[in-house]
């Protein structure tokens, strides 16, 4: 690996780098340093978010700016990478000219870069050097599950993201499961750069409802928690700088993370030729025998990212690295060295020199062929495609019809039963309506009989005073108006009598003072007339709340609202619950019992119903509408492309109740499709290819959205890179 040289100076003076935290969807830039053995963030830019190449360069060169006159001059930069921009073999081709763009345009050099899920790992690492968890990597695109033990990184499983991230997690735990034979460790960590705080509690939540000790991955209950977002930058400056430390041979105070010899845990070296950068100046080296042993200090490999210098060659990531230190403006003094003489067995490789040289490069040769048979023959390659998928939706009306015994899809009309359930409530609201209670006045009335003949009045009999209406209590006989001559003229004297009266309503009103004149039945005043003896009294009245007919009818409407609100919940959890039916109110509520605490004017202030009824529902199988939305959407499947083979989305609610005992639902049917690939065709195209090859030939396929190449063993990644030549060692899967 071509390597990057650092200055030589002062180990102790404080020292510059520029890290950029890159994803899908954002770019965030850090300024740290060495100082003193210290490695620290000095300032940190916004995070900006990114939506395509343009941007990515714009956005990216903004954040550079947050940092400051400080950084100005400088070009060292660390890349931190999502785990979908790598693989085993460094960082994916596609990504390649992103970077090369970034490093080119905004004149950076790229010392490396480290892969955030294994960086994130090893700064955890820092509290409990044995911690147990399930790190949870949320990106744009997927989702990436490790399984860390022993502060070990054990398994790595990357998933495609979906809407439902429970579903996306249990589908990674699950292939995890296959060849990781132990229970996982009861906690789960989630980690991203891309959700904010409240979306990563979004998805914290989600998780916590759902039952991980019944899916058989959990012995306890996990523990559910976030890891701090900040963590990202943290981890790429505290790795980045730990690297860099040990070229410049810095000692940092804090301890290094211990050294790992998990097989599992792949640490993915990058030179800047990986990155698509032009090549770096490599000045020749000097002979190993002008190379004093005091000028070698073996240092081990940095975690995921190479740092180097200029004068050394490509050297291998998974052994240690010797690093020579030299002085860029002196060339280093090459002291003589003392040979002893050589001993007999030397001397014989002297003298046979030619034979030894002869053989050991026949040897070099055959090993060299054994490995190349070796990896044409027994080699092999695993593609993962993913298609370019296309949305299918439909928005329908399907009826339910009890009635049926075969569903007609056709016609968009399933067989289904009618079921019904009894269902209990009580409210208690407060009364509106009002009355008057209190007494009526009463009081003595002398009436005057002004006509000739005798007159009775009976119990009964009506007087008003103005619009104050009162009766008498009792039979009244009046006798009759009498003449007599006086001095000469006639005096008619009028026939009187005292009866007791009532007025007819309660209240004051009626309290009348005396000589109140009052009109005797419907008779004028020139025949009959009477007037009150002293003051009417006793009248009185007050306001009462009572129980209206109103307020009867309005509480059992609330209380039935209220029971098919519970019906239609329960409906839904008893379809939730059963997983093989879906059950639907219908709305239709029968009252089987109604008590209401008072009747109808009687004086309350609360009215309380306690209602029994029974509600119901129509059920039919789910199974019955899994056909019917694959009729309805295949009518939708674009020519060249196939339904994918998953059970499609059906979001349902009642919609209107249909004549008889039918029900209408308003349906929304959605699935996928992907374009039809053949797979064995495909394969006969790559067979044989070189890597570089092979990926040009999928990025060249339009039905092929992104795609990943693993050559197995390992080492194909980096010594062979070539498609086996068989097609029964490459498999293809298409997601």
């Amino acid at each position: 690996m071509a390597l990057l040289n650092f200055q030589s100076g002062d180990k102790k003076s404080k020292k510059l780098f520029l890290g950029i935290l890159l994803t899908e969807q954002s770019v965030q830039a850090v300024l740290w340093s060495i100082d003193n053995g210290q490695i620290k963030v000095e300032k940190k830019s916004e995070i900006y978010q990114i939506t395509n190449e343009e941007e990515t360069l714009k956005q990216t060169d903004k954040s550079l700016q947050d940092l400051g006159e400080e950084s100005e001059g400088l070009e060292e930069v660390v890349f931190g990478l999502e785990p979908s921009w790598s693989n085993k073999s460094g960082v994916l081709d596609i990504k390649k000219p992103i970077l090369k763009k970034l490093t080119e345009d905004l004149s950076l050099k790229a010392i490396g870069f480290i892969v955030l899920t294994e960086a994130v790992v090893k700064h955890l690492q820092k509290n409990d050097t044995n911690f147990n968890s399930v790190l949870v990597f949320y990106s744009a695109t997927q989702i990436d599950v490790v399984i860390v033990e022993n502060g070990q990184i054990q398994k790595t499983e990357s998933v495609g993201r979906s809407e439902d991230t429970v579903s996306d997690l249990v589908e990674g735990l699950a292939r995890a499961k296959a060849t990781h034979a132990r229970e996982f460790p009861p906690q789960i960590q989630l980690v991203s750069v891309n959700l904010d705080k409240e979306e990563l509690y979004e998805q914290q939540q989600s998780l916590i409802d759902h039952d991980w000790v019944g899916e058989g991955h959990f012995i306890n209950i996990p523990t559910i928690t976030m890891v701090d977002v900040d963590i990202a930058i943290e981890s790429l400056v505290n790795q980045g700088g730990r690297a860099v430390a040990q070229v410049e041979e810095i000692e940092v105070k804090e301890p290094l993370p211990p050294a790992t010899n998990d097989k599992h845990h792949q640490e993915i070296p990058m030179s800047p030729a990986e990155f698509a950068f032009k090549e770096v100046n490599v000045t020749p080296e000097k002979p190993e025998t002008e190379m004093p042993d005091d000028n070698l200090a073996v240092v081990p490999t940095s975690f995921g990212i190479p740092i180097s210098t200029k004068s050394l060659p490509e050297l291998n990531q998974n052994s240690p690295v010797s690093i020579v230190k030299h002085d860029d403006d002196e060339p280093a003094a090459t002291p003589k060295k003392h040979s002893p003489k050589p001993g007999k067995f030397r001397k014989w490789l002297w003298e046979h020199k030619l034979f030894v040289g002869a053989g050991f490069g026949a040897g070099i040769l055959a090993l060299l062929l054994i490995s190349i048979v070796f990896m044409t023959v027994a080699g092999k390659a695993e593609v993962t495609l993913m298609l370019n998928q296309r949305p299918l939706s439909k928005d329908l009306n399907i009826t339910l019809d009890p009635t049926l015994t075969e569903s007609d899809f056709a016609n968009l009309t399933l067989k289904s039963q009618i079921v019904s359930s009894d269902f209990n409530f009580n409210q208690t609201n407060e009364t509106t309506g009002t009355t008057l209670v209190g007494e009526k006045a009463k009081g003595k009335i002398q009436i005057a009989n002004k006509s000739d003949g005798v007159k009775t009045f009976t119990a009964g009999t009506n007087l008003t005073a103005g619009n104050l209406r009162f009766t008498l209590d009792d039979d009244v006989t009046i006798a009759s108006a009498s003449v007599e001559v006086k001095r000469g003229e006639e005096v008619k004297t009028y026939g009187t009598s005292e009866a007791n009266i009532t007025a007819v309503k309660i209240g004051a009103e009626g309290n009348l003072p005396a000589e109140t004149k009052f009109k005797v039945g419907d008779f004028s005043d020139s025949t009959y007339e009477a007037y009150s003896v002293g003051a009417l009294s006793g009248g009185s009245s007050r306001e009462l709340r009572v129980v209206s007919e109103n307020d009867q009818a309005q509480l059992l409407a609330e209380v039935k609202k209220k029971i098919l609100e519970n019906a239609a919940q329960k409906f839904k959890d008893e379809s939730a619950a059963d997983g093989q039916k879906t059950f639907v109110s219908t709305g239709n509520l029968s009252v089987l019992e109604a008590k209401y605490s008072a009747k109808v004017g009687d004086e309350a202030k609360t009215l309380t119903l306690d209602l029994s009824a029974q509600v119901q529902a129509i059920a039919y199988q789910n199974e019955d509408l899994r056909p019917l939305a694959d009729y309805v959407l295949n009518d939708l499947v674009p020519e060249g492309f196939v339904m994918i083979n998953k059970d499609p989305e059906i979001l349902s609610a009642v919609d209107t109740t249909a004549s008889g005992s039918s029900v209408v639902i308003a349906a929304n049917i959605s699935s996928k499709a992907v374009p039809k690939i053949d797979l064995e065709a495909l394969k006969k195209e790559i067979m044989g290819q070189s890597l570089s090859s092979a990926q040009a030939i999928l990025n060249g396929k339009g039905e092929i959205k992104s795609h990943t190449i693993r050559l197995i063993p390992s080492i194909m990644n980096s010594l062979w890179k070539k498609i086996p030549g068989k097609a029964t060692n490459i498999t293809i899967t298409a997601e």
